[in-house]
C-alpha cells in the first residue's frame, strides 16, 4: 500500500523501526545488518468478527479480449506489434541473462528464523521515491521443483509512486538468485496491448502502460498474475516478453509517429494476455478489494490466496482472505464456461493485511502497523493468532516448499529488503 495513505494511521503496538547499518549516511555496506527488534506478541484470541463466508458468492470471468480501444484477443494484437513493429521476442533468461543492476547481501540477525535476504541496488533508483516495491513471487510458484530452468528466480513487482495514474504505470523485476548474496535483476515494464482506433480501420496494433497498484503477483508455469485493486487479476504471458528496438525521451511509450515502439527506454516489455474481471458479488457481499495473491502448493488440488488491505479503525473496510482452485495443467483458475468460483471465503478481521499464504492449512500474514514495526500474523482456522517480529511496511508473501522458506519484501525506502523466514522457526 502506499506510503502516504499509512502515515494516517494509527498503529496497534509501537516498536522501533529496524536501520540497516549505513543507512544514516546512505552508504550500503557489503552485508547490512538490520535489527526486528520487538518480541513477539504472543498468542491472541481471534476476532469475534471472524466468520466464514458462502465462497459461492465471489466469482471471476475470464476474458482473452482487450478492452482498450478496438476489441481484439490480447494475442493477436501482441502478434500484431511483433510484426509491424519488427519487435522482437525475448524469454525470461533472455532478461535474466541481460540483467543490469545488481543486489546487496543483508543479515536480519535478530529476526527468527532469517534465511537469507538482500536489497535493491542503491547506485540506482531503487532505493528513492520514484518508485515502490509490493509484489513478490518465485520461481518455488513457477514449478513444483523450485527451479525455472535450472535457476532460483525472484519476480518483484513495482509501482510508479509518484503519479500512480498517469507515470510509467507498473514493472516487474525479474531476478537471477544464482548468487544469492549478489542477486542480479532488470527491471521489465507491464504493457496493455490494444488496437489504437484513431488509425483508422481495424486500428493500428499499440500498447500502453498499467496504472494500477500492482499490490501482489503470482507466477505459475508460464502466467504470471497481478491483482488489480478494484477490478480483479492482470494474467500476463512470460513466454511473450518483446524486445523494444527503439530508445526515446523516457516520457514516451507505444508506437511513435515514425511506426517505432518506446516504452519510457525499457528494453524489455511485458504485454498482458488475459485477465479476470471481478464480478458483483451475490448476497449482498462487498466487491472484493484485490490487495494481494499467493499460491499454496500445499492444497489439492493447488490454490490461490488472495486477500484485502482494510484501516484499523475504519470496520466498514475490508479484511477478508478468499481462495480459488487452480489447474496445474493450463495453469487457469477452475472454471466453468470461463467462470472461477471462489471455494473459500473468511472474515478474518486482520487490519492492514499486505501479504497472506496459507501452508498446510495454516495461514501467514504480512500485516503493517502504521509506521511501526510490523506483524508476521500466524494462524490455523478455529485456533489462536500469533504475531511474530517483521520489519516495517512489511508487502508480499510466497512460500517455496522445497527449502520451507516464507518469502517477503519491505517497501519503505529506509528498509527496502527481500528476505526468507524458515518456517519452522516461527510461532
Amino acid at each position: 500500500m502506499m506510503i502516504n495513505r499509512r502515515a494516517l494511521l494509527k498503529g496497534l503496538a509501537a516498536a522501533p523501526v529496524a536501520i540497516a547499518a549505513g543507512a544514516a549516511t546512505g552508504q550500503q555496506p557489503a552485508a547490512a545488518a538490520a535489527t526486528a527488534a520487538r518480541a513477539p506478541i504472543g498468542p491472541q484470541p481471534v476476532s469475534a468478527d471472524l466468520s466464514y463466508l458462502t465462497a459461492s458468492h465471489f466469482k471471476l470471468k475470464y476474458r482473452t479480449t482487450t478492452q482498450a480501444g478496438t476489441v481484439a484477443p490480447y494475442t493477436q494484437v501482441i502478434n500484431d506489434i511483433q510484426t509491424v513493429g519488427a519487435l522482437p521476442s525475448a524469454t525470461v533468461d533472455d532478461v535474466l541473462k541481460s540483467a543490469n543492476r545488481t543486489g546487496s547481501k543483508i543479515l536480519l540477525s535478530e529476526m527468527s528464523g532469517f534465511a537469507q535476504g538482500w536489497t535493491w541496488d542503491k547506485n540506482t533508483t531503487d532505493g528513492t521515491g520514484l518508485w515502490y516495491p509490493q509484489g513478490l513471487t518465485t520461481s518455488a510458484d513457477y514449478a513444483d521443483g523450485g527451479l525455472y530452468n535450472g535457476r532460483k528466480v525472484i519476480l518483484v513487482s513495482w509501482y510508479d509512486h509518484l503519479d500512480e495514474t498517469t507515470g510509467k504505470g507498473a514493472r516487474i523485476s525479474f531476478v537471477d538468485m544464482t548468487n544469492p548474496d549478489a542477486p542480479k535483476y532488470r527491471h521489465v515494464l507491464l504493457v496493455e496491448p490494444y488496437l489504437d482506433p484513431s488509425t483508422g480501420g481495424a486500428g493500428t496494433p499499440n500498447f500502453k502502460a498499467i496504472h494500477f497498484h500492482a499490490g501482489g503477483i503470482m507466477w505459475y508455469g508460464k502466467l504470471l498474475y497481478v491483482v488489480d485493486t478494484s477490478k480483479g487479476i492482470r494474467v500476463f504471458d512470460t513466454t511473450k516478453i518483446l524486445k523494444v528496438t527503439a530508445n526515446g525521451d523516457d516520457t514516451t511509450i507505444g508506437r511513435q509517429s515514425n511506426g517505432t515502439y518506446t516504452a519510457h527506454n525499457y528494453a524489455y516489455v511485458l504485454p498482458q494476455s488475459a485477465a479476470y474481471d471481478a464480478q458483483a458479488p451475490t448476497g449482498g457481499e462487498r466487491a472484493i478489494q484485490w490487495s494481494f495473491i499467493s499460491l499454496d502448493r500445499t492444497t489439492t488440488p493447488d490454490s490461490i490466496v488472495v486477500g484485502e488491505y482494510g484501516l484499523p479503525d475504519d470496520p466498514a473496510d475490508h479484511k477478508r482472505v478468499f481462495r480459488w482452485n487452480i489447474d496445474a495443467t493450463t495453469r487457469l483458475l477452475t472454471a466453468t464456461s470461463n467462470v472461477a468460483t471462489a471455494v473459500e471465503a473468511i472474515q478474518i478481521d486482520v487490519n492492514e493485511m499486505n501479504g497472506a499464504t496459507s501452508v498446510n492449512g495454516k495461514y501467514y500474514i504480512a500485516r503493517a502497523n502504521g509506521n511501526s514495526n510490523g506483524d508476521l500474523v500466524t494462524w490455523v482456522p478455529g485456533s489462536l493468532v500469533n504475531y511474530n517480529d517483521l520489519l516495517a511496511h512489511p508487502e508480499d508473501l510466497a512460500y517455496d516448499k522445497n527449502t520451507g522458506w516464507l518469502w517477503n519484501l519491505t517497501e519503505t525506502q529506509q528498509e527496502r529488503y527481500v528476505f526468507a523466514r524458515n518456517i519452522s522457526r516461527l510461532q
